[in-house]
């Protein structure tokens, strides 16, 4: 199942995938939430409704308006409410995995009910995070994150900012009987716990069809990736020595390792990059208050309790490459400076390190540097550094508050003895690193420190030289919030 779960994520790993992104489930499915004691129905198109205690899961096919029934509610016992569900859009879900393993959470709170019971009207907008904007807060299962939208803002475009909106949520409307509830029900659109399947949609999609399109139309469609938690490798400004002797360009979700080779200067090599399925949704609240109700003024300038949504550009580029690669040259662009290297069509001569020879009818001379490492893998090609990181994590599809495991690898590649490693790991804001948990087979020392992204960089600095063919693992594990 691994391997599948893998293959179906490159697209979502990498900038340039040949695999499409796996289709959109059929169905979002939801937990609905309530205080203790009320009851949540479902009308799945049939004359008989189906109530549950919460939290109850159902599974609804996008394109739909729906209406559920709350009863039995604390403070309101004979009186029932019926909120709207608009579906927008589906989980898209890897193969050998069940998109109602990851159901996204509407919690119907005491305020809630209140505010509708008062005349008041409580939207709710339900948005898949984007990861690279997601906040490090807590959430749990049945208690997503949840921010307040001032009045005067929009709450679906700002979660179309942070993520892709998914479902939007409406309490506090009037009171349906349930002869209107029983005529808007379309049959083959709910999914209710206990069936083992569900018919097709008896009509099209009732909800109007988005009339802007949300995509560059020569690029096309950006594939789905608020799905995917990335970690590992190096994301943002190329991370390197800066001239202090400094490690630079440590970002969030960066793996790196320093070191040196022999009695060279510290160098630089990045981990691989893990992708793991683990979606997280959040909330956007926005209440309206009754007519005749006191109103608070608020600046005109006024944003979200989250502060100002901002867009992330998501494509990176990890090598600047000489596009023009004039008389043989190819060059490229790091943290050093630009690093060249001539493709000679015809060597005359060697002086000492000094190669003349011929590349593209030009005559050149070329420096000749010893190759940094000797070891192939697999008989195909070599590392490009002689310290090689490779990140493994499990479980590959972590749900809120799952326990990852994370195992870094480093090992020598090279000819010459590798001194002064230093392994680092900045984590993503949805990881948080569990205390203790930080485990290495060599002499190590072990310092954790905050980053600004108000997760953790994990740094070990390894004791004594690694040898050609000599590694070493480092294990820890971190909490999905």
């Amino acid at each position: 199942m691994n391997t599948l779960l893998l293959t179906a994520l490159l697209p979502f790993g990498c900038g340039e995938g040949t695999l499409p992104p796996p289709p959109p489930a059929p169905l979002l499915f939801v937990r609905v939430v309530v205080p203790e004691g009320g009851r949540v129905t479902f009308r799945p198109g049939t004359p008989e409704a189906r109530t549950f205690d919460p939290p109850a899961v159902a599974g609804f096919r996008p394109g739909y308006g729906y209406r559920l029934q709350l009863s039995g509610l604390p403070d309101q016992p004979d009186r029932v409410l019926s909120p709207s569900f608009e579906v927008l859009s589906t989980l898209h879900v890897p193969p050998g995995l069940r998109a109602e393993d990851f159901p996204a959470t509407v919690v119907f709170t005491g305020d809630d009910l209140r505010r509708a019971a008062a005349g008041g009207m409580v939207t709710k907008v339900v948005y898949l995070e984007d990861p690279v904007q997601a906040p490090a807060v807590n959430s749990t299962p049945t208690q997503p994150v949840e921010f307040d939208v001032l009045p005067g803002h929009d709450p679906l475009e700002e979660a179309r900012v942070r993520g892709r909106a998914m479902l939007i949520v409406r309490l506090g409307e009037r009171d349906v009987p349930p002869q209107e509830l029983l005529a808007v029900a379309i049959p083959g659109t709910v999914l209710v716990p206990g069936d083992a399947g569900l018919p097709p949609a008896a009509c099209p999609p009732t909800l109007p069809a988005a009339k802007w399109q949300w995509f560059d139309p020569i690029l096309g469609p950006r594939k789905p990736l608020e799905e995917i938690l990335s970690d590992g490798g190096d994301v943002g400004p190329r991370v390197g020595i800066g001239p202090d002797g400094k490690l630079g360009g440590l970002d969030p979700t960066d793996t790196v390792a320093e070191y040196r080779y022999g009695n060279s200067p510290r160098r630089v090599t990045i981990s691989n990059r893990v992708c793991l399925f683990s979606p997280r949704f959040a909330v956007l609240r926005q209440e309206a208050q009754p007519a005749g109700e006191a109103t608070a003024l608020v600046p005109a300038r006024a944003e979200t309790t989250l502060g100002p949504a901002v867009g992330f550009n998501r494509e990176r580029t990890d090598l600047a490459w000489n596009s023009s690669k004039t008389y043989g040259f190819h060059a490229k662009v790091g943290v050093r400076g630009t690093q060249s290297r001539v493709g000679l069509a015809g060597l005359e001569r060697v002086q000492g390190t000094a190669a003349i020879g011929t590349a593209e009818g030009v005559k050149v001379n070329a420096v000749v540097v010893e190759a940094a490492s000797a070891t192939q893998v697999t008989n195909v090609c070599k590392p490009d550094q002689p310290l090689v990181v490779t990140k493994y994590a499990d479980p590959k599809a972590p749900n809120v508050g799952d326990v990852v495991t994370f195992v870094l690898k480093y090992e020598n590649y090279g000819t010459r003895p590798i001194r002064d490693v230093v392994v680092a790991d900045s984590l993503a804001s949805r990881f948080e690193y569990i205390p203790g948990s930080a485990q290495t087979d060599r002499p190590v020392v072990f310092t954790l420190q905050a980053n600004e992204v108000y997760s953790a960089v994990l740094r070990w600095e390894v004791k004594g030289e690694l040898a050609p063919g000599q590694g070493g693992l480092i294990r820890f594990q971190a909490r999905v919030r």
